[in-house]
C-alpha cells in the first residue's frame, strides 16, 4: 500500500528501526531522534538516527487521486562508542543497522530499502563514529 505522507513514512521507518535496535542483546544503547532531545550519556555507546527526503519524481499520470509520485531520501544512523574500546564493538551495533535495511522493505508496496553502507567516519573526541547510510523511496498516491 503506498503512503499516505511524508510524515508517515518517516514514522514507519523509525519504527522499522526502533523495533530491531530494541531486540538486540541488552544493554541496549541509547537510540536518538532528530526531534527529541536527550542527554548524551558520558561514557557509553549510544545512536542517532536521522530521515532525509530529498529527490521526489512524479512515476504515473492520470486523475487526482490516481497518481503515483516516488519519494527518495537517505537514512543515517550515527553509531558512536568509546574510541578506547575498540573498533569491535562499534561493528555489533553498526551491523544492527546494516541487518535491518539491507535487502529490506516496510512492507510489499511501502518503503523500500538499497544501497546500504557503512562508513567508518573515525574519531571525535573520546567517541569512535560509524554511519550506516541506506537509500529509500515509496510511492504516495495523489
Amino acid at each position: 500500500m503506498p503512503i499516505a505522507t511524508m510524515t508517515a513514512a518517516r514514522d514507519l521507518i523509525l519504527d522499522h528501526f526502533t523495533t530491531a535496535w530494541g531486540a538486540q542483546t541488552p544493554p541496549v544503547p541509547l537510540l536518538l531522534y532528530d526531534d527529541r532531545h536527550a542527554d548524551l550519556p558520558a561514557n557509553d555507546p549510544y545512536a542517532r538516527i536521522t530521515v532525509r527526503h530529498n529527490v521526489m519524481d512524479q512515476q504515473t499520470f492520470g486523475s487526482v487521486g490516481n497518481r503515483r509520485f516516488r519519494r527518495f531520501g537517505v537514512i543515517t544512523v550515527q553509531v558512536f562508542v568509546l574510541s578506547n574500546q575498540g573498533l569491535a564493538q562499534a561493528d555489533v551495533f553498526a551491523k544492527v543497522a546494516l541487518d535491518t535495511f539491507e535487502g529490506s522493505n516496510t512492507a510489499p508496496d511501502e518503503i523500500h530499502f538499497r544501497n546500504v553502507r557503512i562508513n567508518e567516519v573515525g574519531e571525535d573526541g573520546p567517541w569512535f563514529q560509524v554511519n550506516v547510510i541506506a537509500d529509500f523511496d515509496y510511492d504516495e498516491i495523489k
